[in-house]
């Protein structure tokens, strides 16, 4: 431990375990699917945490899945797998950007994210094309690993990037909290691990986002 910090708490203690468990078990998976993700190139890789494991931060983000198309495999025999400072504060890609327009630096650094599902891929739509049986495993194993982050962390907010990635992690609301064109959702309630979220559709990734629309996503995640 750095000299002059703390030792955390044993309920920090308690995160860190669970999160370096599942560090463990995706490598463990990944290491299995991997001949079979790399197809006719490098395997894709995966990421879990886009920050440190935290306690009740004041947003946990969850994506999709994390970009690609590749990218380099956490060290999960590491104490400390995951990066240890925020992403979303400190990186120039343009979630973290737009994040950043909306939140600051400084409110992102006390935040987390994670995504639905920890294999790398450019979209969704490169993610399908992964083979079935490695996606039915991938899925069997993230899907829950990502719930089981969200009770551990216990965030005060979440924040779903992305209304596909909803449909893979809980429920919707019932309707739209705000449409854009063409009566399309921009934005929406539903429930995580039984806890309440704010899903809208993925300021980046979204086709054909307009900058009225992106407005009312932005007004929504800042409220």
């Amino acid at each position: 431990m750095p000299p002059g910090r703390s030792p955390p708490s044993p309920a920090q203690q308690a995160l860190d375990e669970t999160c370096r468990g599942i560090y463990s078990d995706m490598a463990a998976l990944y290491a299995e699917l991997e001949p079979s993700l790399a197809r006719d190139g490098p395997a894709p890789g995966y990421a879990i945490l886009f920050g440190p494991p935290r306690l009740r931060p004041p947003i946990l983000f969850i994506g999709y899945q994390p970009g690609g198309p590749y990218g380099p495999r956490p060290d999960a025999a590491s104490p400390s797998p995951w990066p240890l400072v925020s992403e979303y504060a400190t990186c120039s890609w343009r979630l973290a950007l737009r994040l950043q327009d909306i939140y600051g630096k400084e409110l992102l650094a006390r935040c987390t994210g994670t995504n639905a599902i920890f294999v790398r891929a450019r979209s969704s739509t490169h993610y399908k094309a992964y083979p079935p049986a490695a996606r039915q495993r991938i899925e069997a194993f993230c899907i829950p690993a990502c719930r089981r982050l969200v009770e551990a962390m216990q965030p005060e907010k979440v924040v779903v990037l992305g209304l596909g990635s909803l449909g893979l992690l809980g429920k919707a609301g019932q309707a739209p909290i705000a449409t854009g064109a063409k009566g399309r959702w921009l934005v929406c309630d539903g429930t995580i691990a039984g806890r309440p979220i704010t899903a809208v559709l993925h300021p980046t990734g979204a086709f054909g986002l307009s900058a009225a629309e992106w407005g009312t996503v932005k007004r929504h995640l800042a409220a």
